[in-house]
């Protein structure tokens, strides 16, 4: 598993690889492998085109494609609205990760 190294050295390519690798591992698998033909392709095509890494939150059927830059993003974004108004159609959006983790607030 190379995600936290890949988070740890702050390499993109190795933290996408993991990020992918993850959609292949225990329980995660199961929630792949339960998805229409449409999500896996489409995994598979962010990942031909562009993405870092790529894969679907929880059981779907939200997909993500990691990628570099906003240059980088809105030609994924591109891609992906074609491909899948192609295939029926879908919603396609860019966002930014949260680079700063976990924060409590005591509400008191």
């Amino acid at each position: 598993m190379v995600l936290l190294p890949g988070l740890h050295e702050k390499d993109i390519v190795v933290f996408g690889k993991g990020l992918s690798e993850l959609q292949n591992i225990g329980f995660k698998k199961q929630e792949v492998n339960v998805q229409p033909t449409l999500i896996k392709e489409l995994i598979q095509f962010m990942a031909e085109n562009g993405a870092y890494g790529s894969g679907i939150s929880s059981f779907g059927c939200t997909t993500y494609g990691l990628v570099e830059g906003i240059e980088n993003a809105k030609i994924l974004e591109q891609k992906t609205k074609e491909f899948l108004n192609k295939n029926g159609g879908g919603k396609v959006f860019i966002t930014n990760v949260n680079n700063e983790g976990m924060k409590f607030k005591i509400l008191t």
